[in-house]
């Protein structure tokens, strides 16, 4: 029986299509399920700033005191991860202040339930990531002056990495004087300890 070969052009399309899947899967990594803008805002940073590529291997670990990373992931990975929780705690924070001043304008009373439910459901409303009122913190377009790092992630000393860290988490908006810039800044070193010194 004789086995047929696809042609040139169709092998050229089968692999043009893998690679086009692959590429799509890499950069549909959002872990916080985020809006468009900030998913690709925290992709932009995580590349421009600190220095690291999507196509890092993956290495697989156990990482204790950091929760949002998988046990297979890369340096990459847990950067994309961990500002995209700094983001969304932010978002979330916003959207419940918001909720709670537009509830309250409504004449409802503090301590109330009407007021809790009616908080609760604004908020989950304005956190989904269609909401036309989500929170925009991070959302600028992903080429919006960016300062691009002077090397790759991987040669840097670690005063070089403090540095980028401290600016990746300005880039997404975060005030450095705020605890959430803090809160960013420790997440994001914390992420790449974890992910260098793995439990096994």
């Amino acid at each position: 029986m004789r086995t047929r070969h696809a042609s040139p052009a169709v092998a050229l399309g089968i692999v043009a299509c893998i690679t086009i899947a692959a590429c799509a899967s890499a950069a549909a990594y959002n872990p916080d399920q985020l809006g468009t803008g900030q998913a690709d805002r925290v992709a932009a940073i995580c590349q421009d700033v600190m220095g690291l590529t999507p196509s890092e291997g993956l290495t697989y670990g156990i990482h204790t005191g950091v929760s949002n990373l998988d046990t297979w992931t890369s340096h990459y990975r847990g950067c994309v991860s961990s500002l995209s929780s700094s983001l969304a705690s932010v978002n979330s924070e916003r959207a419940a202040s918001q909720a709670e001043q537009a509830c309250r304008a409504k004449g409802l009373e503090p301590g109330s339930p009407e007021l809790a439910v009616c908080v609760l459901q604004s908020t989950e409303t304005a956190s989904s990531p269609a909401a036309p009122g989500a929170a925009t913190a991070g959302a600028a377009p992903p080429d919006r002056g960016l300062m691009p790092a002077s090397g790759s992630f991987y040669k840097a000393s670690n005063r070089e990495l403090t540095r980028r860290e401290q600016l990746a988490c300005a880039e997404l908006g975060l005030e450095p004087a705020s605890s959430p810039f803090a809160s960013c800044v420790r997440n994001l070193k914390a992420t790449f300890y974890a992910i260098d010194n793995p439990v096994e």
